[in-house]
């Protein structure tokens, strides 16, 4: 079986993810969103899968707040995968791309994963003002989040990976200066702190959305433009708990 890495954003910077996939002669990346993907909506969307085709890697993309949510592209279809045990969303022309599903769990190299995607953006009014590209449900919408949350409840995981992460665990000290924090909505980062306080154990959470790689805790890791495997992320935390 083909091991598993891990990142996070790269908005459709796919010059740098193709020499990093290289690097690590990676064929199964999963993205923990704002990939640049399904941006927009139209033609250019098509333009920017069909040139990533080449990148020789089979990607498993969490939905970031500036991609548009999987189940509204056009010809998108839901496909049981075998190898990670689940249903993913799929379009036939880019059968390389598979969309992960807010709130289902997933086996990645046998690790169980839940997975959620979805956030504010904190640059919503701006994108507004300018009609730039923003969808209204970039964040979970409430029924799913209700329904995410009693499903998950006392479960056990290995990996909880997202795009954003829970309240508490926000990197304060890199939000950005210009931004009033009053005026964000952080509805999302306080329905994940429900579900961190649910659950019954979980062993390594990633997140990204921050633009940041660093380790914010033990067994927790923001994720931006490193490349992982999750092997050498699990053994990490299994030495450090030695």
């Amino acid at each position: 079986m083909e091991k598993y890495f891990i990142s996070g954003d790269f908005h459709a910077d796919f010059e740098d993810l193709k020499a990093r996939i290289n690097s690590f002669d990676a064929k199964k990346l999963i993205l923990l969103g704002d990939t640049g993907i399904n941006w927009y909506g139209n033609l250019k969307d098509i333009i920017l899968k069909r040139k990533i085709q080449d990148l020789n890697c089979e990607l498993f993309v969490i939905r970031g707040n500036h991609d548009m949510p999987p189940n509204e592209v056009p010809g998108i279809k839901k496909v049981f995968n075998e190898e990670i045990k689940n249903y993913v969303l799929k379009e036939d022309e880019f059968p390389f791309i598979n969309y992960l599903i807010d709130g289902e769990i997933y086996y990645f190299n046998n690790y169980k994963c839940l997975v959620i995607g979805g956030a504010y953006s904190v640059d919503k009014p701006l994108r507004l003002e300018h009609n730039w590209i923003w969808f209204k449900n970039e964040q979970v919408p409430i029924e799913d989040r209700i329904r995410i949350f009693a499903e998950t409840r006392d479960m056990d995981f290995d990996f909880v990976l997202t795009h954003t992460c829970p309240y508490s665990w926000r990197p304060t000290d890199k939000f950005l200066s210009y931004v009033d924090q009053s005026k964000v909505d952080n509805s999302m980062e306080f329905w994940l702190e429900e579900i961190k306080n649910s659950v019954g154990w979980i062993g390594i959470w990633l997140f990204a959305h921050y633009h940041l790689d660093r380790i914010e805790r033990p067994y927790v890791e923001v994720m931006y433009r490193n490349i992982e495997d999750l092997d050498a992320i699990r053994e990490r935390w299994n030495k450090y708990a030695e």
